[in-house]
C-alpha cells in the first residue's frame, strides 16, 4: 500500500496491493453498472494503491514501475470488475502518454495535480474538431466519444484536426484540454462496461495552446527524443497506450471461468434434480474453458515480459517484434469472448437475470471485444501481409 502524497514510497508489487480489495470492488459493481461510471472509492483506491501514477515519472512523484507487474494488476482489478480495470489501465497509460508531451503541460497537471492526475481520451470525433491558428496557439470546438473514465478525469487528451501553415492540409493532433473546458455528455447507456463511463464530451471555442499539442499523427513523440532517464521512457506511445486492453479481456475471461465452475458445483438440472458437476459435458464445458484461458495467459504473461526485458536491458523494439505484440492482443480479445459464450451455452436460463454476475461479465466481455484493438480482421491482415513477404498496409493499423 502506498501513501496519498507526493512523496509516497514505492510499492513493491502492484499486483500485491491490488489483491486484498478485490472483494470491495466486487461489492461496488452493481453500484457501478447503475451509475454508469466507477464509485468515488474505486477511483480513490486506484489512486491510493498507485495504479494511476505507475508510469508516472519519479520527477513527478510517480513510481516508474515494472511494466509487466502493472499490467498484472490491472488483470488481476479486472477479475473483480472489467470496467475497473479499463478506467484504471487508461488513467495510468494517459500517464504515460503525458510523458511525452512539453514539459511545460506536464507541470500544469502534474506540478499542479500531483502524480495521481486523472486524464482522458478520445479518439472518435464526433463532429467538428478542426483547429483554427491564432497567437500562441488554436481555437477548437467539436465534441467526441468514448472517453472511458471522463467523469473523474481531470485533463483529456482529443484528437483534432489541425490545418498545415503552408497548405492548409489537415493533420491529426492529440490536444490537451483541462477540466474546465470540456462539458461531459450524458451519453454512455449501453449493454456492457456501462462503469466505464465512457460518455461523450464537447468543447466551444476554447483556446488550446499550441505547446499542449502532440503529434503529429496517432503517435505523441518527442523529436529529441525521451525526456526522462528512465529506458521505459522509450517505449514508443503505440506500445504502451493499448496495451492495456488485453489485461482487461483477460482478467474478464478469468472471472468468468471461476464463476462458471463455482455454479456449476451447486447447480442441479431443472427437471431431473441431477447435480450437473457429475455430468461429463459439464465437466468437459468446464475444462475446456480453463484451458482455453491457460493458454491466452501463457501468451499473454510472455508478451508483457518482452516489453518489460525491453524496459529493464535498454533494448531496441524490432517491427517484427511489435507486429506479433498487436496480433498477439487482438487474438486474446477476441478468444476471451469465445470462452465466454462456451460458458453461457452451459450455463442455463438463470444467466438471464440482472443479477447474475456471470452474465455481468458476458456483456462486459463483448463490449471490450468491440473495441477496434480487437479487430482480429485487421489483425489477421497484418499478420497474413507479413506471413507472405508483403509490404505492411499502412491503413492497418
Amino acid at each position: 500500500m502506498t501513501t496519498q502524497s507526493a512523496d509516497r514510497v514505492d510499492v513493491v508489487s502492484l499486483t500485491d496491493a491490488v489483491r486484498p480489495h478485490l472483494e470491495d470492488v466486487r461489492g461496488r459493481a452493481r453500484a457501478t453498472e447503475d451509475g454508469r461510471q466507477q464509485t468515488p472509492e474505486t477511483i480513490e483506491l486506484i489512486k491510493e494503491l498507485g495504479l494511476v501514477r505507475a508510469l508516472v515519472p519519479r520527477e513527478h512523484g510517480g513510481l516508474e514501475h515494472d511494466v509487466f507487474d502493472w499490467l498484472q494488476a490491472l488483470r488481476l482489478l479486472s477479475t473483480a470488475d472489467m470496467s475497473a480495470g479499463w478506467v484504471a489501465g487508461l488513467a495510468s497509460a494517459h500517464s504515460f502518454v503525458l510523458s511525452k508531451f512539453d514539459k511545460r503541460v506536464q507541470d500544469e497537471i502534474w506540478g499542479v495535480l500531483g502524480p495521481d492526475a486523472i486524464v482522458s481520451s478520445a479518439t472518435a470525433l464526433f463532429d467538428d474538431g478542426v483547429a483554427q491558428p491564432v497567437d500562441g496557439g488554436f481555437t477548437v470546438s467539436g465534441r467526441w466519444r468514448f472517453a472511458s473514465g471522463i467523469t473523474a478525469a481531470d485533463w483529456v487528451m482529443a484528437l483534432i484536426k489541425v490545418p498545415a501553415p503552408d497548405t492548409g492540409e489537415l493533420a491529426p493532433y492529440w490536444a490537451l484540454i483541462p477540466k474546465s473546458d470540456f462539458t461531459i455528455e450524458d451519453t454512455w447507456k449501453v449493454s456492457g462496461m456501462r462503469g466505464s463511463g465512457s460518455h461523450d464530451f464537447a468543447v466551444d471555442n476554447i483556446f488550446v495552446p499550441e505547446y499542449r499539442l502532440g503529434g503529429p499523427g496517432l503517435s505523441v513523440e518527442p523529436a529529441d527524443g525521451s525526456q526522462y532517464d528512465n529506458p521505459l521512457y522509450t517505449l514508443p506511445f503505440l506500445v504502451i497506450f493499448p496495451i492495456i486492453f488485453a489485461p482487461v479481456a483477460l482478467g474478464g475471461a478469468e472471472a468468468a471461468v471461476e464463476l462458471f465452475r463455482t455454479q456449476l458445483s451447486t447447480r442441479k438440472a431443472a427437471l431431473s434434480g441431477v447435480a450437473l458437476k457429475d455430468s461429463p459435458l459439464a465437466q468437459v464445458r468446464l475444462a475446456e474453458a480453463a484451458m482455453r484461458t491457460r493458454a491466452i495467459v501463457a501468451l499473454m504473461e510472455k508478451r508483457w515480459n518482452d516489453v518489460a526485458e525491453h524496459v529493464r536491458h535498454n533494448l531496441a523494439i524490432d517491427p517484427e517484434v511489435a507486429m506479433w505484440w498487436r496480433v498477439d492482443d487482438a487474438y486474446v480479445g477476441h478468444e476471451a469472448v469465445r470462452i465466454v459464450e462456451h460458458l453461457i451455452e452451459g450455463a442455463g436460463a438463470s444467466i438471464y437475470y440482472e443479477k447474475d454476475v456471470l452474465q455481468r461479465f458476458w456483456r462486459d466481455l463483448h463490449s471490450v471485444g468491440g473495441h477496434t484493438h480487437f479487430n482480429t480482421d485487421s489483425a489477421m491482415q497484418i499478420l497474413g501481409r507479413h506471413l507472405l513477404g508483403l509490404e505492411p498496409d499502412p491503413t492497418l493499423i
